[in-house]
């Protein structure tokens, strides 16, 4: 997770929005939104490097229905602080205990899985644990 300079973020999170409307509206409708949202624990395994093992490290979202988030990954500082989600637009919003902010957009969403793009439009796929 990184923090970008303001300006050129939410330029950036505009440009990206619209990318992800529009991957939306050519989205394969058999696909099921998860009627839970976002709420529960999700890993991913290709995120972030592993300072242990030296490889692909699996980084873990545990999103609370009180609107409380942690993430962990080993090898990293654990972090937790509030989060927001905006199924309509895809917005996810993450503050960290330090009230760094990222803000990131769901571009896929089933009861399994989600695909979440971050500022620099690098995707990633999450799986319901």
């Amino acid at each position: 997770m990184r923090k970008t300079n303001r300006k050129w973020s939410v330029l950036s999170m505009m440009m990206v929005a619209l990318m992800s409307f529009c991957l939306l509206s050519c989205n394969n409708d058999d696909e099921k939104d998860s009627s839970s949202g976002i709420v529960g624990t999700w890993s991913c395994n290709n995120h972030y490097y592993d300072h242990v093992s030296s490889g692909p490290g699996t980084d873990t979202f545990t999103f609370k229905s009180n609107g409380t988030y942690e993430w962990q990954c080993r090898g990293w500082e654990s972090q937790n602080g509030r989060y927001s989600y905006n199924r309509d637009s895809g917005i996810l919003t993450i503050t960290n205990q330090k009230g760094t902010t990222w803000i990131y957009i769901i571009v896929s969403m089933t009861e399994s899985y989600f695909v979440m793009m971050d500022e620099e439009g690098d995707s990633y796929t999450y799986n319901k644990k």
